[in-house]
């Protein structure tokens, strides 16, 4: 399935504007380094800057996958935006915070033993973060991409899992 399908899934542009940058950039006076979940975040400067918001994107998909690996509902309810969207291959298409925090609910209490783990972050769009996982679940690994969609305040409007 390509990025264009799955962001229509999610009721986003697939024309928006892709981002190319390597893995590791300065912002101001502070480096950014995305290599697994180590996220360090620069706080060199107080004004508003396009790149650190999207720097930041990253460092809250790390935040969703350690929230996940800990099935930390509590921590993962505040990151979803109440119109957020979960489509996955393997679980389904939810609609709303509701649905998608029931769901997750579920799957944790089903799948006491899920871990996911990702080696590098990357950011796509100017609002969406797509990284490869590995999950292993019930004994079992298996691989897939994972995205995410951010609305400009940082929770999160949509995520996408093709396994």
């Amino acid at each position: 399935m390509t990025f264009a399908s799955w962001a229509q899934g999610c009721g986003m542009k697939s024309t928006r504007k892709a981002i190319k940058r390597p893995a590791r950039y300065t912002i101001g006076s502070g480096k950014l380094w995305y290599k697994g979940a180590d996220v360090q975040l620069s706080n060199s400067s107080p004004e508003r800057d396009p790149m650190r918001d999207q720097s930041d994107f990253i460092s809250r998909a790390a935040a969703y996958v350690a929230a996940s690996n800990a099935k930390d509902i509590s921590a993962i309810e505040p990151m979803l935006d109440e119109d957020c969207r979960y489509v996955s291959t393997g679980v389904g298409d939810y609609s709303g915070k509701g649905a998608v925090i029931s769901m997750m609910t579920t799957f944790f209490a089903a799948n006491p033993d899920v871990h996911w783990s990702v080696a590098d972050y990357a950011l796509v769009t100017e609002d969406c973060v797509e990284f490869a996982f590995a999950i292993s679940l019930g004994g079992r690994t298996s691989e897939g991409i994972e995205r995410i969609w951010f609305a400009e305040d940082g929770a999160i409007t949509c995520i996408t899992v093709e396994r």
